[in-house]
């Protein structure tokens, strides 16, 4: 039995997929057989990902879909009318679709005498790719536009707000629409010392899977000193170049009199667009942009998130 697997020749007359009763073990047979495994289980994890999304309060699964079809057609270029060829019945019109149909497709063929030739395999690992480095992306990314977070006495609340999409470049190649955010801090010290603000830390990233990082002292100017149950205000702006993504990031923050400089988290919160928000409102960001009015605003959007339609 041991040489007859070696050799790849198993009489196997009970398979159920068996064409005859011999099956071939070619080294193109086990890369499909590959292919199929990776393919589930890169699809288990995406439906993760749109379970998220679908159980989100701020975000439209129809508009989120189309956005990410877009994404999909966008990565694969030519490729994807190959691959719609490849696989049976209807033109896919989603990722999940596609991937689904060409996995099952995949598989049928590994149990019949009709192997995949190379190119096939060859889209096969390409589309591969692209969903493993969308899950990738989408894991980064939370569906709410606000976060609070207590750090060794330190509370920082924020709310983002999307402020409007600038159309560049209609009709160019190379340019792209900038969405512009803006986003509402308030930091609270609960700790028993004065704390002073050096600087800031953000991570942003956007829904294609771009990456920003800023690094800066103070915020907006600023390294104010908050005394024990003060609190301090600011607003301030983030453009991205997709219309829904994440900030994350810290605070770093000097504790007095003991010198200890600590990271104060700033927890995770979305930037989302009017495309993509279930429930468009009608507030508009206060033209005053005063500290005491963005303030106020912030803690209405936390019950009522504004979001202005384009």
């Amino acid at each position: 039995m041991a040489s007859r697997l070696l050799t790849g020749r198993i009489r196997c007359p009970s398979h159920p997929y068996s064409a005859s009763s011999t099956w071939n073990a070619s080294p193109r047979r086990s890369t499909a057989s590959v292919l199929y495994r990776a393919l589930q289980r890169s699809l288990r994890d995406y439906a993760r990902e749109w379970t998220r999304v679908e159980s989100s309060r701020s975000v439209l699964p129809s508009a989120f879909h189309a956005r990410e079809w877009s994404i999909f057609c966008g990565t694969l270029g030519p490729a994807l009318n190959e691959l719609a060829r490849v696989v049976p019945g209807k033109a896919p019109r989603d990722p999940w679709q596609l991937a689904a149909a060409l996995r099952r497709s995949v598989r049928e063929r590994s149990f019949t005498e009709q192997q995949p030739s190379e190119r096939e395999l060859e889209l096969g690992f390409g589309l591969l790719r692209v969903l493993q480095s969308r899950v990738v992306a989408l894991k980064r990314l939370v569906y709410e536009p606000h976060s609070s977070c207590l750090t060794a006495g330190v509370r920082v609340q924020v709310d983002s707000l999307f402020l409007g999409r600038e159309q560049r470049g209609v009709g160019l190649d190379g340019l792209r629409d900038m969405y512009h955010f803006t986003y509402f801090v308030r930091i609270e010290n609960h700790g028993p010392a004065p704390v002073l603000l050096l600087g800031r830390h953000w991570d942003i990233n956007d829904l294609e899977g771009q990456l920003q990082t800023v690094r800066g002292l103070g915020v907006v100017g600023q390294t104010p000193t908050l005394q024990v149950g003060d609190s301090y205000e600011y607003r301030s702006q983030c453009v991205l170049a997709a219309p829904l993504g994440v900030m994350r990031g810290f605070y770093r923050m000097f504790q007095m009199p003991k010198g200890d400089e600590v990271a104060v988290e700033i927890k995770p919160f979305g930037l989302i667009a009017s495309t993509l928000h279930k429930e468009p409102q009608e507030e508009q960001v206060p033209a005053d942009g005063s500290v005491q009015t963005a303030s106020s605003y912030a803690r209405r959007a936390r019950v009522h998130p504004a979001r202005p339609p384009l």
